[in-house]
């Protein structure tokens, strides 16, 4: 059986019935993780609609777009979070938008204006829909490397795209602490599987 049909059995058989009839509203949809996320959210009846960059590529999505409900926006533009919010009013947000490390191009200016601002603002722009709950895709980059690291482990990030990881995670807990906000984090330590990046490890 091939790694995509093994994929395919090992999400079919974890059913997410709560979705069913819900709206949901998904950042990072045209990524890997994320796009995987969409079909799972539309398979079990979950309304989705995708917050997408404009010039993003939807390859991983074209199958299943017509399904969804596009809204157009930026991670970096406050006011746009605050529109896609607003007009989605999501009953979850799951905030699976991020930049990344491998190979490292990016600058430090745009890992914090997307993975740290970004996230500020849908935290902020979530707090007049108090119901909603926000799903935050972390990484295990916030954590030391090495061996023996553990998804409980306090952040002490290597790289300043982990810091970015870690600062996002610790202000969504603070905004939950602060405003009775729904906050869950996924920490990954390195995904993988079908439409990753050619770059990376597995593909590469």
């Amino acid at each position: 059986m091939s790694l995509r049909a093994r994929f395919d059995c090992w999400l079919n058989d974890r059913p997410m019935r709560t979705l069913s009839g819900k709206r949901a509203l998904v950042t990072g949809a045209t990524g890997m993780m994320g796009s995987h996320l969409v079909r799972r959210l539309l398979r079990d009846g979950a309304e989705v609609l995708v917050f997408i960059r404009p010039g993003s590529d939807t390859i991983r999505l074209n199958d299943v777009l017509d399904a969804c409900k596009i809204i157009n926006g930026d991670l970096s533009d406050p006011k746009s979070i605050a529109s896609a919010v607003g007009a989605a009013k999501p009953d979850y947000l799951f905030h699976f938008a991020s930049t990344y490390f491998n190979p490292p191009t990016l600058s430090n200016q745009t890992h914090f204006a997307v993975n740290v601002l970004g996230t500020q603002a849908l935290l902020e722009s979530i707090r007049a829909f108090p119901d909603t709950r926000f799903v935050f895709a972390g990484s295990g980059s916030a954590c030391a490397g090495g061996d023996g690291v553990k998804e409980t482990d306090h952040p002490n990030p290597s790289t300043l795209f982990g810091a970015t990881k870690a600062c996002a995670s610790i202000t969504g807990q603070t905004y939950a602490r602060l405003y009775g906000l729904s906050f869950v984090e996924l920490r990954f330590f390195m995904p993988f599987g079908p439409w990753e990046r050619p770059g990376r490890l597995l593909p590469y």
